[in-house]
């Protein structure tokens, strides 16, 4: 924005040189003066255009957008429909519903939902969709409709909600109302149905583990069925491990079968739970369900070994228990007489110690290779601590001791942790820490500090690193203990004290991957809708990681199908997503040729199908009559399509909405300006070309 006078000396410059140019000139006094004051007017115009057009002038003006009234029908995809209902019916009713509110001025836009919500024919549905969102759909014409003229929604489904959240709960930010069309059929009929197993994802080899079946049968009192539970091979072959007679004895029959199987061999295991049909049930693809079992063959050893008996060896090795991948042993001194190469991990509490013999102990466990974590306390022998590992080094302590609280280092990068979850450490009590000087080395990596009453300072209480190819980790203070009761008594949990024992020694006990080439999915097993993400990792020979070569991946099925692929480079490591597969069983195979080497990698992983459509055929039209009465919508059945313009269309006015928006634009974007200046210069040029000047 220029001020007014700018104007005003833009005029001028324009006079100016006009006068400048036709002031008392005799070039056209042969042809009277008003040739020239003509000449004189033009130039001065021009020129004044010019020096404005210069200072990029803005003009502002209003735009008016008439938005017609926007009608959204949706209609549902999913299975369920099609189980119910003839396809050739259902698809009459599409187009019934395909022409509702034609004949009124409306922007009519067309959803499908299901599994996702999106623009689609209904008029051309495959009702394939292996779930059914109702949330998902509302909340998508909460967000894509905001602030547009929404006039109403009508959607068509059954009411059947088998992922998501209840609709019922969910926010409805438009005014506009909700009618909903009443599909499917609420009939209760014969079924007898698998309604879910209960598992856990992972069992440990050798190990029993146990499932629960749950049971349902409507209208199906007096029959009989049978439970029969198949371990599915790689290759598609069934091996019964259970059979179980169930005898339904009432109409409303529900109960829950517990099944207990063993883990023979590692690997994903996929197990089958059947039903054997009853006579007249209405499907028999609710009888089955397939689900899967992890067995892990690395359950890890771990050896706590202390001076004396104390009550933080109790705290660790509970701590430790909670998690199923560890194998937990606890001896003193006293009664220690194993193999320390039995273990993946030792933790050595105040060893070495004053305590006779304990020095030859901690001698055979650093001999042994394996890593260690060193737990500090009253009873430690400092110095011979200092001469049995490199990583940390305490000295003029004198055998004194401070009261340290834990102070979390948030540079710490060995493995992630919940910041906001370690800010409790801020009000822990503290522990028992040898007074000294500390002093550490270059490879420790230090995840808590000590705090002396209320100076913060940069000796360690919990570190870790690598010397020599070997995990060592060392807590500096005992007192482990009063850390898991005060947690309790404070928070109702141990969150805290579980999650940084467990990760510790998780960081501790894991042996260093030395593969050159690391290829990873964030799981091996994958619904039949769900996306298969691969992440990889290429290291030279320094073990710098790097992308600059092509890494291919091949996925095989179990027909020996091939699928070729080739990873996206993102900073230093590779990406790729391969979208869905079919349920079945996959084996991957990732290549990276450097020129001289050739790298590979190999994995496998499941994907199962989704049956959700196949539990519940049963429509629920209270939830859409619920939904339609909160929006002052109507709830129509089928047969009631052909006068659906009369129910919900019949004396509504449906207007348009006029959008007033202010524009600004530069003037020099004018068609009309630079042509008028145009036309006073080439005016201003062929008058005088014409009169003879030039």
């Amino acid at each position: 924005m220029y001020p007014a006078w700018m104007v005003i000396l833009c005029f001028a410059a324009g006079l100016i040189y006009g006068t400048l140019h036709y002031y008392k000139t005799r070039q056209f006094s042969d042809k009277g003066p008003w040739l020239t004051r003509l000449l004189f007017i033009l130039r001065t115009v021009a020129v004044t255009l010019i020096t404005l057009l210069l200072l990029a002038p803005l003009l502002k003006y209003f735009v008016s957008t008439e938005e017609d009234p926007v009608w959204i029908i949706a209609a549902d995809n999913s299975a369920s429909l099609s189980m119910i209902q003839d396809s050739l019916e259902l698809k009459d009713l599409m187009n019934s519903l395909s022409e509702a509110g034609s004949d009124y001025r409306l922007d009519r836009e067309f959803l499908l939902f299901g599994e996702e919500v999106r623009d689609g024919d209904i008029t051309e549905m495959d009702f394939s969709d292996r779930s059914t969102d109702i949330n998902s759909l509302l909340e998508y014409i909460n967000n894509t409709y905001d602030g547009r003229n929404l006039a109403g929604v009508l959607i068509a489904t059954d009411g059947i909600v088998n992922r998501g959240g209840n609709p019922i709960y969910t926010p409805i930010r438009h005014s506009a109302p909700m009618h909903f069309v009443a599909m499917g059929d609420t009939t209760v009929r014969r079924d007898l149905l698998v309604r879910r197993v209960l598992h856990n994802r992972i069992a440990y080899l050798g190990e029993k583990f146990s499932f629960q079946v749950d049971v349902s049968a409507v209208m199906a009192a007096g029959s009989s069925s049978q439970l029969q539970v198949f371990e599915i091979g790689s290759g598609g072959e069934r091996n019964m491990i259970h059979s179980e007679e169930i005898n339904i004895d009432q109409a409303d029959f529900f109960q829950t079968f517990e099944v207990i199987s063993e883990a023979n061999s590692p690997g994903l295991k996929r197990f089958r739970v059947v039903l054997t049909p009853i006579e007249g049930e209405l499907s028999i693809e609710n009888n089955t369900r397939d689900f899967f079992v992890d067995v892990l063959d690395n359950k890890q050893e771990i050896l706590i070994l202390g001076a004396s008996p104390h009550p933080d060896l109790g705290t660790i090795k509970t701590l430790l228990e909670n998690y199923k991948n560890y194998e937990v042993s606890l001896y003193t001194t006293n009664n220690w007489s194993g193999n320390f190469e039995d273990y993946d991990l030792i933790i050595l509490h105040q060893l070495p110690s004053t305590v006779r013999n304990s020095q030859q102990m901690t001698r055979a466990a650093i001999e042994s290779g394996k890593p260690l974590f060193f737990i500090l306390g009253s009873k430690s022998n400092i110095v011979q601590f200092n001469r049995n590992q490199d990583l940390l080094e305490i000295s003029g302590g004198r055998g004194r001791t401070n009261d340290a609280i834990p102070l979390v280092n948030p540079q710490f990068n060995p493995f992630s942790f919940d910041s906001e979850l370690y800010d409790r450490f801020r009000s822990f009590v503290p522990l028992s820490s040898p007074f000294g000087q500390y002093e550490y080395s270059p490879a420790a990596n230090v995840l808590l500090y000590q705090r002396i009453g209320q100076v913060d300072t940069d000796m360690p209480l919990l570190a870790v690193g690598e010397i020599s190819n070997r995990r060592i980790g060392v807590l500096t203070g005992e007192g482990l203990w009063r850390w898991r009761l005060y947690e309790f008594s404070s928070f109702d949990n141990t969150d805290v004290t579980s999650d940084i024992i467990q990760k510790t020694i998780q960081y501790l006990s894991i042996a260093e991957d030395d593969r050159r080439l690391r290829v990873f999915t964030d799981d091996n097993l994958y619904d039949e809708n769900e996306p298969v993400i691969f992440e990889a990792e290429y290291y030279n020979a320094s073990f710098q990681r790097i992308n600059q070569f092509d890494l291919k991946l091949t996925i095989t099925d179990n027909e020996e199908n091939s699928f070729d692929y080739v990873f996206d480079r993102r900073d230093d490591h590779y990406l790729l997503s391969t979208g869905p597969f079919q349920p079945g069983e996959y084996r991957y195979r990732a290549q990276l040729e450097t020129g001289m080497e050739v790298f590979s990698a190999e994995g496998a992983f499941t994907v199962r199908p989704i049956e959700l459509e196949a539990i519940n055929l049963s429509a629920n039209h209270s939830l859409l009559r619920l939904l339609a009465s909160s929006q002052n919508g109507q709830l129509i059945y089928p047969s009631q399509l052909n006068q659906i313009n009369d129910l919900i269309f019949e004396g509504r006015e449906f207007r348009p909405i006029v959008h007033n928006s202010l524009r600004t634009n530069l003037v020099l974007n004018l068609f009309w300006i630079c042509i008028a200046l145009m036309l006073f210069l080439f005016g201003e040029w062929f008058l005088r070309r014409f009169y003879g000047s030039y």
